[in-house]
């Protein structure tokens, strides 16, 4: 597993956290059942970022969440960011500020095919053009299908 953790990059740096995500606002679970799993996606976010020797987020950053499911359809945007919330809410520990509208972080969301994973790219710098950025990702994606 070690050799999916960190993907070097010239310039910030990408983890791949091996787990499965849910879509919260949509989960019909025990709040004992929902406290266990947030706590546990925390985790995994902490173990892989030690697991990559620590790699330092600068800030201002840029931070593109990807969700990685086997499922046939995509979630919609608002149950996306449900579902990746802990994993944002312990990136945003680690560089050590909140994840508030006025932290020095901007997100980006998105999603693919494949195994159960979370992808998250971090890169130095603000672009206060998300949704620009966000675009240029999809444009991306759209390029390297067949």
């Amino acid at each position: 597993m070690s050799d999916r953790v960190l993907i070097p990059e010239w310039s910030g740096f990408t983890l791949v956290l091996p787990i499965p995500t849910v879509s919260a606002p949509n989960a019909r679970e025990h709040h004992h059942a929902r406290a266990k799993r947030v706590k546990q996606e925390r985790a995994a976010v902490r173990f892989c970022w030690v697991a990559a020797r620590k790699p330092k987020i600068e800030l201002p950053a840029l931070v593109e969440l990807t969700r990685v499911s086997p499922h046939h359809s995509d979630i919609d945007d608002d149950n996306l960011r449900g579902a990746l919330k802990a994993i944002r809410d312990e990136i945003a520990a680690i560089a050590g500020c909140g994840d508030d509208p006025k932290a020095p972080i901007g997100w980006v969301y998105q999603q693919e095919r494949g195994s159960w994973a979370v992808t998250v790219r971090v890169r130095p710098g603000l672009n206060p053009d998300v949704e620009s950025l966000f675009m240029e990702a999809r444009r991306r994606k759209i390029m390297e299908e067949p």
